[in-house]
């Protein structure tokens, strides 16, 4: 479950833009992976995935979303795993905490948050979301 919590860190890591409306207002929806965004990362970074490892990433994160809710509450599915826990973000709106029923709270620094894409770092990990349709 440990991994859990890590990989959705990962997940809801991804970043902030100047962006209308409260964080929190932005953030409460449906999201899922950009795997476009993956694969420009992957490049920039210098540790491009191979077209298997990228095929393999796409499959893997297919089904994969973050539901934040207005009530402060959140449901995932992570690698074809349901969680539900609690959300937070900081009165500055730099930070968001999250925390998976029984688990201990994670926090990430947002990025970026507007209403299409969310970007957060955590664990020295980046990735982006972009609004469920």
């Amino acid at each position: 479950m440990k991994r859990l919590s890590q990989i959705l860190l990962l997940v809801v890591a991804i970043a902030m833009v100047a962006c209308k409306g409260s964080p929190k207002d932005l953030i409460a929806r449906k999201w899922v992976i950009d795997i476009e965004s993956l694969k420009k990362e992957s490049e920039k970074s210098g540790n491009k995935l191979s077209d298997a490892q990228m095929k393999l990433a796409e499959e893997m994160m297919k089904d994969m979303y973050f539901e934040f809710k207005k009530d402060g509450s959140f449901e995932a599915s992570i690698t074809g795993q349901k969680v539900k826990g609690m959300w937070s973000i900081s009165d500055d709106g730099k930070k968001l905490k999250m925390q998976i029923e029984g688990e201990k709270e994670s926090e990430m620094e947002i990025l970026e948050l507007s209403k299409s894409k969310f970007v957060g770092k955590g664990n020295n990990q980046m990735l982006t979301l972009k609004a469920s349709n």
